[in-house]
């Protein structure tokens, strides 16, 4: 078991999730509200709102505060990424080193040097 050092705080870390969450997943749900809105729990409705608060957040380039939730709308997957490279860079170590170990078992397929290259953080 190796230590390892988080550089986050909860706030950040809880933005983070969400606002990825909304990049990946959420506007599914977000579709499901007009016709299963009835079926859907408080929470899955709260996800659903988050694809509009974040594209307006981004459009307006500022933090939009979800009603209901807490949380802070508005990061960008390449805002996101580094917040996780930055904050818990011993992990991002990890998965690139098993990555590259992937990829010379298999002859470096493409997939696996787009995901060794997105772990890399450019600086902005």
């Amino acid at each position: 078991v190796e230590e390892v050092k988080l550089n986050w705080n909860k706030k950040e870390l809880e933005d983070t999730c969400y606002n990825y969450y909304a990049h990946l997943f959420a506007n599914f749900i977000a579709e499901l509200i007009p016709e299963h809105s009835e079926k859907l729990t408080d929470y899955a409705k709260d996800i659903g709102m988050t694809p509009e608060i974040i594209n307006k957040a981004i459009l307006e380039k500022k933090k939009i505060n979800h009603p209901t939730m807490g949380i802070d709308l508005g990061m960008t997957l390449y805002e996101c990424r580094v917040v996780v490279a930055t904050g818990y860079p011993s992990l991002m170590g990890h998965a690139a080193s098993s990555l590259e170990k992937r990829r010379k078992a298999h002859g470096g397929g493409s997939r696996v040097n787009r995901i060794l290259e997105s772990l890399q953080v450019r600086s902005a």
